[in-house]
């Protein structure tokens, strides 16, 4: 069963349109499963004392398949196979490609092992027509990925005494704080980096209860970034904290339609120029 209508679909570096006036080039239709709710993976286990199933605590979801129809149009046959060898060389993608399909609610991401390009006898025509069959792993769908940014926490607001005239504002300050929001349906983990330099290290203060706090120095020129979904912590982003160093660990996400508030609280001496930056993808299902 098709799903909603949409415009596009990019994957394996292909845009496929959905409008139904394309003269040339790629396209698509029937759309089927991108919205669909994956089945439960839960057993279901018979209660031999009573009615129906035990209860299966937590429920989990599959993976997804999802699935449309494609087809090239071309100027003359030479076009048509060259098409059709281009969607045959997707089978040496080793690894999950992003499928982001474009419509009315925007623009949304998976990521996907292509399993099937099947291609219809176009018999010497300047056409050719796939059936397209992809699985999503995760089957949940990322939305953009936005940015939010502030600096250190900074309590130079406000006045000066003895109050002189004309009276002069002290610069706005910055707060330290983050609100991530998530306007999808499904929980986000965001990604948050804390640039240096810090000499005792940093700690984060979630919704005014929760931390995440390390201890070691962040030098001028580096950055933690705090990996939410995996719950590790990242020297510039690739080189693992130890545990030892990360003494508080109240890892978190952003619930579905909600925010999360996120401040950041640096431990020792502040040099240079350090800011707390939060990045995310809404998510749903």
């Amino acid at each position: 069963m098709d799903d909603y209508v949409a415009y596009g679909i990019e994957l394996g570096g292909i845009w496929f349109d959905g409008t139904t006036d394309v003269p040339t080039g790629w396209g698509f239709s029937g759309l089927r499963d991108w919205r669909r709710l994956p089945d439960s993976k839960n057993p279901s286990d018979s209660n031999p004392l009573g009615d129906g199933d035990f209860t299966p605590g937590e429920i989990l979801r599959s993976s997804l398949a999802v699935s449309f129809d494609a087809f090239f149009l071309g100027e003359d046959a030479a076009d048509a196979l060259a098409a059709q060898a281009r969607i045959t060389a997707w089978g040496a993608f080793r690894t999950p490609q992003p499928m982001t399909v474009h419509a009315q609610d925007g623009s949304w991401t998976r990521m996907v092992s292509i399993r099937a390009a099947t291609p219809k006898d176009n018999y010497g025509g300047n056409d050719v027509e796939f059936s397209i069959d992809v699985l999503a792993h995760d089957p949940i769908r990322y939305g953009p990925e936005f940015l939010i940014t502030t600096g250190m926490p900074d309590n130079s607001g406000g006045y000066s005494y003895p109050y002189t005239y004309p009276y002069t504002y002290a610069m706005s300050s910055d707060s330290g704080r983050l609100v991530i929001p998530n306007t999808g349906s499904a929980d986000g983990y965001p990604l948050l980096e804390v640039t240096g330099g810090m000499s005792q290290g940093v700690e984060l203060i979630v919704n005014g209860r929760g931390r995440l706090r390390v201890e070691r120095p962040i030098g001028d020129t580096q950055s933690l970034v705090f990996d939410t979904a995996e719950q590790r912590v990242f020297l510039d982003g690739t080189s693992p904290i130890p545990s030892r160093l990360v003494t508080a660990r109240d890892w978190f996400s952003v619930p579905p339609e909600g925010s999360t508030t996120v401040t950041v609280r640096p431990l020792g001496t502040v040099t240079g120029d350090p800011k707390f930056i939060a990045r995310m993808r809404a998510a749903s299902w």
